[in-house]
């Protein structure tokens, strides 16, 4: 900086006659002009990048706790409720296999153009009541299906447990197969997951409590006297509690006695429509309970969990998982981590 103020210095007072002197003058003050603007130049970069980048993961990290706030409520409840259950310390881990059912015709119906979840113009269709796997759906399957059978899903699991494949055999030998009753689920569990486990006697077992939280129609289940003759080889009966809750499995009528007088939580501010009522958050936070405490009772060491997105959001905290996405949980004693993902 003195270097170059003296140069501009005698430049300005024409102290250097030799017009040789002064070109040198000047070509060495404009250097040192250039070496000082970038040094300030780039310390001002340094600091901006650190002040935006810092305010970008204050942003995401209140955007994700926004998010997240009704699922950290829910969730602790949950862990709670398992703890009242489990809270033994050497209690034997369990591996939660979370498989998200494939893509449905309703999935495909709300991704149009003025249809999705929160438009003004959404509309629900109760001709997509129960929905089934659309083409797309159907492809998904086999995709998953190849990754079951080329190890990609065992390999995973091994690597998240920290465990040696030589264990994979006694590990297969303590597993139950659990599924949502919702067609869609059963469908990629019969397509996908199943196929990888032909040559064991696998239990298969359908669970009311796995269900998506009722959004639309799509949401809303069948009897079981139907559901039973499309999937024979699944147990309908251990988990159902009555003849009545075969019938009606899901969220269908509002007890303002148990909940309260219902109120509309969805996007209905404009023009939206919905087929069937939705099923509120402390009546799925129920349930929620329910199969947390379905699954830190049972003997088995691996669960396999067909289910949906708003189960896997509540279990993991993660709603980022698409259409036969793979999570991984491990229950330790009273705790459930998410361990990984494929």
């Amino acid at each position: 900086c003195i270097i170059f103020i003296i140069t501009g210095y005698l430049i300005s007072k024409d102290v250097m006659c030799s017009k040789a002197a002064r070109k040198l003058l000047q070509t060495t003050g404009f250097t040192y002009y250039i070496l000082i603007l970038s040094i300030f130049t780039s310390a001002g970069k340094s600091f901006s990048f650190g002040f935006e980048t810092n305010h970008r993961k204050g942003l995401s990290t209140g955007i994700q706790q926004q998010n997240n706030s009704d699922f950290s409520m829910t969730r602790l409840a949950s862990t709670n409720l398992v703890s009242s259950i489990t809270d033994d310390a050497n209690s034997p881990k369990k591996t939660i296999i979370l498989v998200r059912h494939a893509c449905s015709e309703a999935n495909e119906y709300m991704y149009r153009e003025g249809n999705r979840w929160g438009d003004p113009t959404f509309t629900d269709d109760e001709a997509y009541l129960d929905s089934v796997l659309s083409p797309k759906g159907l492809l998904q399957t086999e995709l998953l299906a190849k990754k079951w059978s080329e190890g990609h899903v065992i390999k995973e699991w091994m690597e998240s447990l920290g465990v040696v494949e030589e264990r994979k055999d006694q590990l297969l030998d303590d597993i139950v197969l659990v599924t949502s009753p919702m067609t869609r689920t059963m469908q990629t569990m019969s397509l996908g997951v199943l196929p990888f486990f032909a040559e064991r006697d696998l239990r298969i077992v359908a669970l009311p409590h796995a269900t998506e939280r009722v959004y639309t129609a799509s949401d809303t289940g069948r009897p079981v006297s139907e559901l039973e003759k499309e999937f024979p080889d699944v147990d309908f009966n251990t988990e159902f509690v009555d003849d009545h809750h075969k019938k009606s499995w899901w969220y269908s009528i509002h007890d303002d006695e148990k909940y309260g007088p219902y109120e509309e939580w969805r996007p209905s501010d404009e023009q939206q429509f919905y087929a069937a009522p939705g099923e509120p958050k402390n009546a799925f936070n129920e349930r929620m309970n329910k199969l947390c405490e379905w699954i830190s009772r049972r003997e088995e060491k691996v669960i396999i969990l067909v289910t949906h997105w708003g189960v896997i959001r509540h279990l993991t905290g993660d709603g980022d998982v698409e259409n036969c996405g793979v999570k991984f949980l491990q229950m330790n004693g009273t705790k459930l981590n998410l361990s990984s993902s494929l």
